[in-house]
């Protein structure tokens, strides 16, 4: 990981599938960043099925579509259809082939096909491939606490969970990629933070 040691410029909060995304569009770019999640990403919890062909378009470009393709589990030909029933062995109302263009066979109207991949093996693909990248560094184990900002940049505050330390990290971006856990609130040095108006108060 980063072995260029290049100071990181960007911090990604949450180490996911659209964290390591962040991290692999900039790494592409040669723009240095460090990547802050909270676990270990050892878990193997069956969750988001399906990957969908506009992500596996990027990742054509990232040059990574046929490796996920090699993680499929059932492997890309097993069959992905979507039935509907009155109840369990009941009437058949309606079948659809391939649900959600799943089929390896090619389609003229997309560069890739959907996948029916878990989310655990995208987030491995991803990973390995972010961490090849020069000036792309991910960190894991270390819990966003909040962020300050000046004109300066900004200061990252997080606890590594192995020692408990409360660490800092300058940078002059941030990318919140840690999903819909409202995340603490930032603050400025020596101006209010926020100037907009909240949604209630704007006109219909």
């Amino acid at each position: 990981m980063n072995p260029t040691h290049m100071p990181p410029l960007v911090a990604i909060v949450g180490g996911g599938p659209a964290g390591l995304a962040a991290a692999i569009e900039l790494g592409s770019r040669g723009v240095a960043c460090v990547v802050l999640e909270r676990t270990e990403r050892g878990g193997y919890a069956p969750r988001a099925k399906t990957t969908h062909t506009r992500s596996r378009e990027h990742m054509r470009r990232w040059g990574i579509a046929q490796k996920l393709a090699a993680e499929a589990p059932f492997g890309v030909d097993y069959p992905n259809h979507v039935t509907f029933v009155t109840q369990l062995g009941g009437k058949l109302i309606k079948r659809f082939e391939h649900a959600l263009q799943c089929s390896p066979q090619r389609d003229e109207r997309y560069s890739e096909h959907s996948q029916w991949i878990p989310q655990y093996k995208v987030e491995q693909v991803m990973r390995t491939h972010a961490a090849s990248l020069p000036g792309v560094e991910l960190r894991f184990g270390c819990e966003y606490l909040g962020f300050v900002q000046d004109d300066a940049g900004v200061t990252v505050q997080y606890r590594d969970r192995d020692s408990d330390d409360v660490k800092t990290l300058t940078v002059a971006y941030v990318i919140g990629a840690d999903g819909a856990r409202p995340p603490p609130p930032p603050t400025t040095r020596g101006r209010q933070q926020c100037t907009g108006r909240s949604i209630a108060s704007i006109p219909a």
